[in-house]
């Protein structure tokens, strides 16, 4: 079974009140402007799409305030952007990867522009990060969704890559996005609680609801969340988008809390 929640110090009253916000879903896909999913469901290798749109991520029509008045001028609360979707780009300047938006021709962070504008209207902030990474080197590659789960030489690619390193990457970066930005109401990590076993994932197809406790340190699992670490943003909601627990099968972890950040004491 896995780790049961602690008790958690997040304020949800304000979610349940507002309830109207605006959530952007933006990334390099948005070139291919056909689906978020576009680098799996055309089975692009993650080396050709990244060379096919990073270089030309140059959003002209990028106004954070336009978008802010709007939100605000239509009665909305909130919003959430996605700060990093499956395909692994960044929209701001993160320290662990060069695959970031300061990196393409828009040569600056485009999520620190949104933040600001949107608290200056009285809108709170939320962030949506995939826990998933098809383009990370040490995110090992799932035989069942993807761009690279049909691979002929999948087990091959395999090779090296190590789980663990990807889920310190991931907690790092997390970390780096509650604490370098204002206060963040609202963090939805997608992609966390994924249909795996001990070879990597699957065994729901055997009948399994949560992984065996042995799967849990697997290699290509990462380590059990670090429940001393203290939560930058004790009062944030965190949420996981519903029905995706059941639809996806993906990359890190069998775990119902991957990134450690839920019930941790406050500061």
């Amino acid at each position: 079974m896995s780790d049961p929640a602690l008790p958690s110090t997040a304020d949800t009253s304000w979610f349940v009140r507002d309830r109207f916000g605006l959530f952007i879903h933006w990334g390099l896909y948005a070139m291919g402007a056909r689906h978020e999913w576009l680098m799996a469901r055309e089975s692009i290798d993650p080396a050709v799409y990244r060379d096919r749109y990073f270089p030309r991520f140059d959003p002209d029509l990028y106004d954070p305030d336009l978008w802010a008045d709007a939100a605000a001028d239509a009665g909305m609360k909130y919003f959430v952007v996605t700060t990093k979707h499956h395909e692994g780009f960044c929209l701001w300047d993160s320290a662990h990867t060069d695959f970031k938006a300061p990196n393409t021709p828009a040569q600056r962070d485009l999520l620190r522009p949104m933040v600001e504008a949107f608290r200056k209207r009285g809108l709170r902030t939320g962030f949506y990060y995939s826990l998933i990474d098809w383009s990370h080197p040490d995110f090992v590659i799932d035989p069942h969704i993807g761009p690279l789960k049909n691979a002929p030489d999948r087990e091959a690619r395999n090779a090296g890559r190590d789980q663990r390193r990807y889920a310190a990457y991931m907690r790092a970066q997390v970390e780096e996005l509650l604490t370098r930005r204002p206060v963040v109401r609202l963090l939805v990590p997608q992609g966390g609680r994924q249909r795996q076993g001990p070879q990597g994932l699957g065994e729901r197809e055997a009948g399994r609801t949560d992984p065996p406790p042995a799967a849990l340190d697997h290699p290509r699992r990462p380590p059990r969340p670090a429940r001393r670490r203290r939560h930058p943003h004790p009062r944030a909601v965190a949420a996981t988008p519903l029905g995706h627990e059941e639809r996806h099968e993906g990359g890190v972890g069998g775990l119902p809390d991957p990134l450690g950040l839920v019930g941790l004491p406050p500061r």
